[in-house]
């Protein structure tokens, strides 16, 4: 799975290399959509709190399952109940930082995770090139035939060529993008349809799925993975759907077989993995899964009863769920959900102050660190931004 995870990393390595010098700085969106995308982001800082308290983290390795986990662009939520399977055992952080902010967590080696922060993309070689300049809000993007899918905060899609000038633009509904576990494949939800093409090359491959109903989740395996009004289901290359066996899972993350996320059983807020290839729900607890670790053995995750931020984000046993370590309570940053990998290092954003951005890592030793540079962003502007990955 690193092969595989090395796989997308390279296309994205190769595809800037190329054309770092290429972008057109004159395109811009409308002029309705930029008024859209700046509202929206105003109201998202608002309710994540960034200029509201917050939560700091110390760090734990508990010995058993904690409680916690949800995300800001959560999709459908499982029914509430107050039907429970008992408290989760009680935990004790080890450490509190003395100082809150940034100050508290100590400097470690730089995430070796792609990221975007501006329109500057980052590669972990430490490579960097720029998004075209239209390309001003993003909460997404992924290589695609040589140029870029890239996602934006209202929900619209826009795809860039080789040259930096745009092929295509959402003009209706919400949109998507994933990449498949070895990198080869991109998929994009766009307009009621669902295209699936080659990572590079030059437009062709590419298939199109009607998608009238439903949003792209991902691929599991060889074929695509959706979510629909009938529950998760799978579509190959004919356009043959198949449903996904197991308990409905919301908001979903998938290694190979195994899908995490939300279960859907009317139980309260609970998470679980399930192994597709049986149906069978290898453990169901109250931490959310965010993203699995590419060899597939650890799950990053954050509390299922959460709202607006995560309280906490822990690495769980992806197979048993036990918590191998965790953040403890916060005070002074907020968490963001989304999750990259650096071998064992589950790395996540950080906000203080609402203006001052940083990622963190937790690794499966129980170490945290903050593993990037502090920079300013105003309240209105994205921080950092992680690829479409599997």
């Amino acid at each position: 799975m690193r092969i595989e995870q090395r796989g997308t990393e390279d296309l994205l390595r190769s595809t800037l290399r190329e054309k770092a010098d290429e972008a057109h700085d004159g395109l811009t969106f409308a002029d309705i959509r930029d008024g859209a995308a700046a509202q929206r982001r105003r109201l998202r800082q608002r309710r994540l709190g960034y200029l509201a308290a917050a939560a700091v983290v110390v760090v734990a390795v508990p010995a058993g399952v904690y409680t916690l986990t949800d995300r800001d662009t959560a999709g459908p939520r499982p029914p509430t109940s107050t039907t429970s399977d008992g408290p989760a055992p009680s935990h004790t952080p080890s450490s509190t930082p003395s100082s809150q902010g940034f100050a508290a967590f100590s400097r470690g080696a730089d995430a070796k995770v792609s990221y975007v922060l501006g329109r500057v993309v980052h590669l972990p070689d430490g490579s960097r090139s720029t998004l075209p300049a239209a390309a001003d809000d993003v909460v997404s993007f992924a290589p695609y035939h040589g140029g870029w899918i890239v996602l934006d905060s209202v929900g619209g899609l826009a795809e860039y060529d080789s040259t930096g000038a745009p092929v295509l633009r959402s003009s209706q509904g919400e949109s998507n993008v994933a990449v498949s576990s070895d990198g080869m494949r991109t998929a994009f939800q766009v307009d009621g349809q669902t295209r699936v093409g080659i990572t590079s090359g030059m437009g062709e491959g590419e298939v199109t799925h009607p998608l009238s109903a439903g949003r792209l989740v991902g691929f599991l395996g060889d074929r695509l993975l959706v979510t629909t009004a009938a529950g998760l289901r799978t579509i190959d290359d004919a356009g043959n759907e198949t449903a996904v066996p197991g308990p409905a899972i919301y908001v979903p993350t998938i290694n190979g077989d195994l899908l995490g996320g939300l279960a859907g059983n009317g139980e309260g807020n609970q998470g679980a993995v399930v192994d597709t290839s049986t149906g069978s729900v290898l453990w169901r607890n109250d931490w959310r899964p965010l993203r699995f670790s590419p060899d597939g053995r650890y799950v990053a995750a954050a509390p299922a009863a959460d709202e607006d931020h995560p309280t906490a984000i822990a690495i769980l046993d992806a197979r048993t769920g036990d918590v191998v370590a965790r953040t403890g309570e916060s005070v002074g940053v907020t968490l963001g959900w989304s999750v990259a990998w650096d071998q064992d290092r589950a790395v996540f954003e950080a906000v203080a102050g609402g203006t001052q951005h940083a990622l963190l890592a937790l690794d499966v030793a129980g170490r945290l660190t903050r593993v990037s540079d502090v920079v300013t962003r105003a309240p209105d502007e994205q921080g950092f931004v992680f690829p479409a990955l599997p």
